[in-house]
């Protein structure tokens, strides 16, 4: 019989078509199944496993003696996971006044369609138990704990804007913190995490362990930084100031004993501080010096031979003629004064008399061989450079105005360090504020190295303006900085602040900037420091009024402590007497003069350790410096013991004291 060929050729269709669809198949399948498979693999994981990022212990942050100012510790956050809470009402009515919320909002938290939620990050261990104490009850299903670390800064604002602070999530903000943040944070660590059918997680396998940060030691002494914090906020409050600075330094070395900008804020709790509290005006706020900056002038006139220290310069009784129009008045009109006089009452024509002196491109040199116009160097996130034109730029009336400390503008840092070169026999030291690494795993321990140091002025020139700067303090605008016992040399300095809106009107008339620089003992510098405080509302504004007697307390306070020998070969500096207790070699000073009033601290009588159990951390150090003991601190809180105990002779300052601090 004979086939139909219709049939035939259908056969034949649906078969290719079979052999199509099966082929299309296997094709797909093996695609699947071999090109494909590490993805949908991955893919399999990622339902029923979760690959977590376990963070690393972050690095601590110690002064110069050991003490901690940064640190993290372990901490716990109340979460939830909304879909597990059965009674979200009676689970929000219990936990309300555990977490100090709302009940309402915790509520429509507890009711939201997300599977995780953080109910309070920062939990005190009290609040935790509370809330595990319900939980072994048998209630608030769907709540959970979670582990993470806690920065703390145990002594609060002190040096908070050195340090910067550490957001919630992690990330660094400002200060060393975000500038060292590498080295700090360490290394992340991976985990693997099961997931059941509802997305909970369940067990984990760590996969890569995390490493630790490395800590980082400075070059701060905490007991200078408290006092520094304490003289500079003291001042700024009298003056009404709108803000202020100060930093202290080793001149032979280039270490920053502390620096402090007010106001402050505590990096704790740092996002209740405003965008100008956090903000660091030691390296980030330059500001016309004023007549601290005749100090440079001084140096480079000095050093070109173009002036001598007695040679007698007329001030034109107040004004001098410039160009034009143009002249520039004194503060006091003066007839004859010695260079050094100039100094001292610090004349503006006498010190521009001097900069007209100067060849243009010498001048210039000289202000950067000081450091001005570039970054100090110190590793501070936003410093910076103050603005310094070259010659070319200058007008006629730029190297007057830039003698007497206008049309340039600096930070407190660099003004302290051009005059720290001047303590330190003109050579200049880039001031530093890190000094070691160490390696939070291995323990080694990587120290940094300062920059080199370079000679600014000759060794005559540094000691002739030393003996210049002393005559400021004895008896020149700087007589509030001086302190009892110890020769000092420095500056005053005001300066109008320019018009921010319109800066060919030249300077704002009510609105000023008031600083003293200098260092002491003068003879062998021990301590270079700066106050500046930024628009001083009182009647007596002037630099000499309202920052030197800061300066003057700091010192009176600190150098004692830091082993600075009293210098006694003036007559006319008030005479220091040094009583030694029968019992022991330690030293106690008590001052008298009939011009300046003894300073009292809380000094005690007979030379014995007073007592300072009970006592908070600020108050202690008050104490204790004003006896000239730096202390050594262990833990954080107020005193709970001490060493030597009260009533025992006094310590010498090498041996020092130790306090042991806790909560009650």
């Amino acid at each position: 019989m004979r086939r139909n060929p219709v049939n035939r050729r259908l056969v034949i269709l649906v078969s290719l078509m079979a052999l199509f669809c099966t082929g299309s198949i296997s094709a797909r399948l093996a695609w699947l199944q071999i090109h494909k498979h590490d993805y949908y693999t991955h893919q399999a994981l990622n339902q029923r496993q979760n690959i977590r990022t376990l963070p690393p212990r972050r690095g601590d942050i110690h002064d110069r003696h050991g003490n901690e100012l940064a640190l993290s510790v372990a901490a716990e956050m109340v979460i939830a996971r909304p879909h597990l809470v059965s009674d979200p009402t009676g689970t929000a009515r219990i936990l309300a006044p555990i977490l100090s919320r709302p009940a309402g909002s915790l509520e429509e938290t507890l009711r939201s369609e997300r599977k995780y939620v953080r109910l309070l990050q920062k939990a005190t261990p009290s609040q935790c138990d509370r809330i595990r104490t319900l939980q072994k009850e048998g209630g608030l299903a769907g709540i959970a704990f979670e582990s993470w670390r806690r920065r703390i800064y145990p002594h609060e604002t002190l040096a908070a804007h050195a340090l910067g602070f550490v957001r919630n999530d992690g990330n660094p903000g400002g200060g060393l913190e975000s500038r060292f943040n590498k080295a700090i944070h360490g290394t992340d660590g991976r985990a693997v995490q099961s997931r059941d059918a509802n997305k909970d997680a369940f067990g984990m396998r760590v996969l890569e362990a995390a490493r630790p940060g490395h800590d980082l030691e400075l070059t701060l002494d905490l007991t200078v930084q408290h006092v520094l914090e304490e003289e500079l906020a003291h001042a700024a409050g009298l003056a009404h100031a709108r803000a202020g600075s100060a930093v202290a330094m080793d001149p032979a070395t280039g270490e920053i004993l502390a620096m402090a900008s007010w106001p402050t804020f505590n990096p704790n709790d740092y996002s209740r501080a405003s965008e100008e509290a956090r903000r660091d005006r030691v390296v980030v706020s330059a500001y016309e010096p004023g007549s601290t900056f005749k100090i440079i002038t001084a140096a480079a006139a000095l050093e070109a031979g173009k002036v001598r220290p007695n040679e007698v310069i007329h001030c034109n009784f107040g004004y001098i003629h410039i160009t034009g129009r143009h002249g520039i008045k004194d503060h006091k009109p003066f007839g004859d004064l010695t260079f050094t006089q100039v100094m001292a009452k610090s004349s503006n024509v006498g010190a521009i008399k001097i900069g007209l002196r100067l060849d243009d491109i010498y001048f210039y040199d000289t202000i950067r061989r000081f450091g001005f116009g570039e970054k100090t160097g110190v590793r501070l996130p936003g410093e910076q450079r103050g603005l310094l034109s070259p010659p070319a730029r200058w007008s006629k009336l730029s190297k007057p105005s830039i003698s007497m400390g206008q049309e340039i503008t600096v930070t407190p840092l660099q003004m302290l360090a051009a005059v720290a070169a001047v303590a330190n026999d003109g050579v200049a030291m880039s001031p530093w504020l890190t000094r070691s690494l160490r390696d939070g795993e291995t323990g080694a321990i990587t120290y940094n190295q300062p920059p080199a140091p370079r000679r600014v002025i000759s060794s005559r020139t540094a000691r002739t303006l030393t003996r210049m700067l002393e005559e400021v303090v004895r008896t020149g605008t700087g007589r509030a900085a001086a302190v009892p016992g110890y020769q000092v040399a420095g500056k005053t300095g005001t300066a109008q602040k320019p018009d921010p809106k319109n800066r060919s009107k030249g300077y704002l008339r009510d609105s000023h900037i008031a600083s003293f620089v200098g260092y002491a003992p003068s003879k062998h510098p021990r301590l270079a420091a700066i106050f500046v405080l930024d628009e001083p509302r009182v009647q007596a504004y002037h630099g000499g009024d309202v920052a030197a007697p800061a300066f003057g307390r700091f010192m009176a306070r600190v150098l004692p402590g830091l082993g600075a020998a009293p210098q006694l070969d003036r007559n006319d500096l008030p005479q220091i007497r040094v009583n030694r207790p029968s019992s022991g070699g330690a030293r106690w000073a008590s001052y008298s003069s009939s011009s300046a009033p003894p300073l009292n601290y809380g000094r005690t009588v007979g030379g014995v350790m007073p007592d300072l159990s009970g006592r908070s951390l600020r108050e202690a150090v008050r104490v204790l410096t004003s006896l000239g003991i730096s202390p050594a601190l262990v833990g954080q809180g107020r005193v709970l013991s001490q060493e030597p105990p009260a009533g025992s002779p006094l310590p010498s300052m090498e041996e020092g004291c130790r306090l042991w601090l806790g909560r009650r």
